[in-house]
Protein backbone atom coordinates (compact mmCIF):
# COMPACT_ATOMS: atom_id res chain seq x y z
CA UNK A 1 0.00 0.00 0.00
CA UNK A 2 1.32 3.44 -0.91
CA UNK A 3 2.10 5.96 1.77
CA UNK A 4 -0.29 8.88 1.97
CA UNK A 5 1.17 12.24 1.12
CA UNK A 6 1.97 14.16 4.30
CA UNK A 7 3.07 17.78 3.94
CA UNK A 8 5.12 17.46 7.13
CA UNK A 9 7.27 14.73 5.54
CA UNK A 10 10.31 15.92 3.52
CA UNK A 11 9.64 15.40 -0.20
CA UNK A 12 12.59 13.06 -0.66
CA UNK A 13 10.98 10.63 1.82
CA UNK A 14 7.92 10.43 -0.45
CA UNK A 15 9.89 9.50 -3.56
CA UNK A 16 11.48 6.26 -4.76
CA UNK A 17 14.10 6.47 -7.48
CA UNK A 18 13.82 4.08 -10.43
CA UNK A 19 16.88 3.71 -12.66
CA UNK A 20 16.23 2.25 -16.10
CA UNK A 21 19.08 -0.08 -17.01
CA UNK A 22 17.18 -2.78 -18.86
CA UNK A 23 17.71 -1.77 -22.47
CA UNK A 24 19.41 -3.67 -25.25
CA UNK A 25 21.85 -0.81 -25.98
CA UNK A 26 22.12 -1.68 -29.67
CA UNK A 27 24.01 1.56 -30.38
CA UNK A 28 26.60 0.47 -27.82
CA UNK A 29 27.11 -2.82 -29.63
CA UNK A 30 24.80 -4.61 -27.24
CA UNK A 31 26.93 -3.86 -24.17
CA UNK A 32 25.08 -3.28 -20.93
CA UNK A 33 25.23 0.52 -20.73
CA UNK A 34 24.82 0.73 -16.99
CA UNK A 35 28.01 -1.27 -16.50
CA UNK A 36 30.16 0.55 -19.07
CA UNK A 37 33.00 2.37 -17.33
CA UNK A 38 33.28 6.14 -17.28
CA UNK A 39 36.40 7.32 -15.47
CA UNK A 40 36.85 3.81 -14.03
CA UNK A 41 33.33 3.73 -12.61
CA UNK A 42 30.17 2.12 -14.08
CA UNK A 43 27.72 4.59 -15.57
CA UNK A 44 24.99 3.42 -13.23
CA UNK A 45 27.18 4.25 -10.24
CA UNK A 46 27.54 7.84 -11.44
CA UNK A 47 23.74 8.02 -11.58
CA UNK A 48 23.27 6.33 -8.20
CA UNK A 49 25.62 8.73 -6.44
CA UNK A 50 23.64 11.71 -7.69
CA UNK A 51 20.17 10.21 -7.32
CA UNK A 52 20.28 8.47 -3.94
CA UNK A 53 20.54 11.64 -1.79
CA UNK A 54 17.39 12.92 -3.51
CA UNK A 55 15.07 9.98 -2.77
CA UNK A 56 13.87 7.65 0.00
CA UNK A 57 15.29 4.57 -1.71
CA UNK A 58 16.36 3.46 -5.18
CA UNK A 59 15.55 0.42 -7.31
CA UNK A 60 17.21 -0.63 -10.57
CA UNK A 61 15.33 -2.03 -13.55
CA UNK A 62 17.71 -4.42 -15.33
CA UNK A 63 17.30 -7.49 -17.52
CA UNK A 64 20.77 -9.07 -17.40
CA UNK A 65 24.02 -9.09 -15.43
CA UNK A 66 22.09 -9.26 -12.19
CA UNK A 67 25.09 -10.36 -10.16
CA UNK A 68 26.99 -7.22 -11.16
CA UNK A 69 24.03 -4.93 -10.47
CA UNK A 70 23.40 -6.56 -7.09
CA UNK A 71 26.75 -5.17 -5.92
CA UNK A 72 25.27 -1.67 -5.87
CA UNK A 73 23.00 -2.60 -2.96
CA UNK A 74 19.65 -1.73 -4.56
CA UNK A 75 16.64 -3.97 -5.19
CA UNK A 76 16.61 -5.26 -8.77
CA UNK A 77 13.53 -5.39 -10.97
CA UNK A 78 13.14 -7.20 -14.30
CA UNK A 79 10.56 -6.61 -17.03
CA UNK A 80 7.26 -8.35 -16.26
CA UNK A 81 8.79 -9.45 -12.94
CA UNK A 82 10.56 -12.40 -14.59
CA UNK A 83 12.73 -14.60 -12.37
CA UNK A 84 16.33 -13.42 -12.52
CA UNK A 85 17.34 -16.87 -13.82
CA UNK A 86 15.37 -16.47 -17.06
CA UNK A 87 17.01 -15.17 -20.28
CA UNK A 88 16.75 -11.39 -20.78
CA UNK A 89 14.03 -9.80 -22.87
CA UNK A 90 14.08 -6.20 -24.08
CA UNK A 91 10.62 -4.69 -24.20
CA UNK A 92 11.43 -0.98 -24.10
CA UNK A 93 11.51 1.56 -21.26
CA UNK A 94 7.77 1.38 -20.52
CA UNK A 95 8.10 -2.27 -19.55
CA UNK A 96 10.87 -1.39 -17.11
CA UNK A 97 8.88 1.50 -15.67
CA UNK A 98 5.80 -0.67 -15.14
CA UNK A 99 7.76 -3.47 -13.51
CA UNK A 100 9.54 -1.01 -11.24
CA UNK A 101 6.41 0.88 -10.19
CA UNK A 102 4.72 -2.39 -9.23
CA UNK A 103 7.30 -2.74 -6.48
CA UNK A 104 7.25 0.88 -5.26
CA UNK A 105 5.21 1.87 -2.20
CA UNK A 106 5.93 5.61 -2.01
CA UNK A 107 3.43 8.11 -3.45
CA UNK A 108 5.91 9.29 -6.08
CA UNK A 109 8.42 7.65 -8.41
CA UNK A 110 11.40 9.49 -9.89
CA UNK A 111 12.44 7.78 -13.13
CA UNK A 112 15.88 8.29 -14.68
CA UNK A 113 18.03 6.44 -17.27
CA UNK A 114 21.27 4.72 -16.36
CA UNK A 115 23.39 6.57 -18.93
CA UNK A 116 23.16 10.15 -17.65
CA UNK A 117 26.26 10.69 -15.46
CA UNK A 118 25.59 14.42 -14.88
CA UNK A 119 22.06 13.94 -13.54
CA UNK A 120 20.89 17.20 -11.91
CA UNK A 121 21.41 17.21 -8.16
CA UNK A 122 18.23 19.25 -7.77
CA UNK A 123 16.11 17.07 -10.09
CA UNK A 124 13.71 15.81 -7.44
CA UNK A 125 13.42 19.17 -5.68
CA UNK A 126 12.50 21.13 -8.79
CA UNK A 127 10.20 18.48 -10.26
CA UNK A 128 8.39 17.99 -6.94
CA UNK A 129 7.88 21.73 -6.55
CA UNK A 130 6.51 21.99 -10.07
CA UNK A 131 4.22 19.00 -9.72
CA UNK A 132 2.71 20.07 -6.41
CA UNK A 133 2.39 23.78 -7.21
CA UNK A 134 0.60 23.01 -10.49
CA UNK A 135 -1.42 20.16 -8.94
CA UNK A 136 -0.38 17.78 -11.72
CA UNK A 137 0.27 14.03 -11.83
CA UNK A 138 3.58 14.12 -13.69
CA UNK A 139 6.49 16.56 -13.86
CA UNK A 140 9.04 16.41 -16.66
CA UNK A 141 12.16 18.51 -17.24
CA UNK A 142 12.30 20.96 -20.14
CA UNK A 143 15.92 21.69 -21.06
CA UNK A 144 15.22 24.85 -23.05
CA UNK A 145 14.80 22.99 -26.33
CA UNK A 146 12.64 19.97 -25.57
CA UNK A 147 11.11 17.74 -22.93
CA UNK A 148 13.24 15.00 -21.41
CA UNK A 149 10.62 12.21 -21.14
CA UNK A 150 12.83 9.60 -19.50
CA UNK A 151 13.37 11.88 -16.48
CA UNK A 152 9.97 11.83 -14.80
CA UNK A 153 8.51 12.49 -11.40
CA UNK A 154 5.22 10.62 -11.47
CA UNK A 155 2.49 9.75 -9.01
CA UNK A 156 2.89 6.03 -8.43
CA UNK A 157 -0.88 5.56 -8.55
CA UNK A 158 -0.69 6.17 -12.33
CA UNK A 159 0.68 2.65 -12.71
CA UNK A 160 -2.76 1.34 -13.67
CA UNK A 161 -3.24 3.81 -16.54
CA UNK A 162 0.29 3.24 -17.80
CA UNK A 163 -0.16 -0.51 -17.67
CA UNK A 164 -3.48 -0.25 -19.55
CA UNK A 165 -1.78 1.81 -22.27
CA UNK A 166 0.99 -0.80 -22.55
CA UNK A 167 -1.41 -3.75 -22.67
CA UNK A 168 -3.27 -2.05 -25.53
CA UNK A 169 -0.03 -2.01 -27.53
CA UNK A 170 1.27 1.43 -26.63
CA UNK A 171 5.05 1.68 -26.47
CA UNK A 172 5.78 5.42 -26.79
CA UNK A 173 6.22 7.22 -23.50
CA UNK A 174 5.87 10.54 -25.34
CA UNK A 175 2.44 9.54 -26.66
CA UNK A 176 1.32 8.35 -23.24
CA UNK A 177 2.46 11.58 -21.59
CA UNK A 178 0.40 13.64 -24.03
CA UNK A 179 -2.77 12.16 -22.55
CA UNK A 180 -1.85 12.74 -18.92
CA UNK A 181 -1.86 15.65 -16.46
CA UNK A 182 1.67 16.93 -16.91
CA UNK A 183 3.73 20.00 -16.12
CA UNK A 184 7.02 21.01 -17.74
CA UNK A 185 9.68 22.22 -15.33
CA UNK A 186 12.44 24.43 -16.67
CA UNK A 187 16.02 23.17 -16.46
CA UNK A 188 17.19 25.49 -19.21
CA UNK A 189 20.28 26.41 -17.18
CA UNK A 190 21.25 22.74 -16.80
CA UNK A 191 21.01 21.48 -20.38
CA UNK A 192 24.22 19.46 -20.13
CA UNK A 193 22.87 17.57 -17.15
CA UNK A 194 20.59 15.56 -19.44
CA UNK A 195 23.32 14.27 -21.76
CA UNK A 196 22.76 10.60 -22.55
CA UNK A 197 25.71 8.47 -23.60
CA UNK A 198 24.27 6.24 -26.30
CA UNK A 199 27.36 5.36 -28.34
CA UNK A 200 31.04 4.67 -27.76
CA UNK A 201 31.85 7.91 -29.62
CA UNK A 202 29.63 9.92 -27.28
CA UNK A 203 31.31 8.22 -24.33
CA UNK A 204 34.79 9.09 -25.63
CA UNK A 205 33.80 12.69 -26.37
CA UNK A 206 32.22 13.09 -22.95
CA UNK A 207 35.32 11.72 -21.22
CA UNK A 208 37.67 13.95 -23.21
CA UNK A 209 35.77 17.08 -22.16
CA UNK A 210 35.82 16.27 -18.42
Amino acid sequence: MQKKTDKSVPPNQLVTGLILAGGQASRMGGEDKGLILLNDKPLVMHVLERLMPQVHRTVISCNRNHEQYSRFGCPLITDELRPLSEPPSFNGPLAGIIAGMREIDTPYTLIVPCDCPALPLDLQTKLFAGLTSENKDIAVPFDGDRRQPLFLLIKTQLLSTLQEYYEQGGRSIRVWLNGESITDVSFSNETGSFTNLNTQKELRNYTSHR
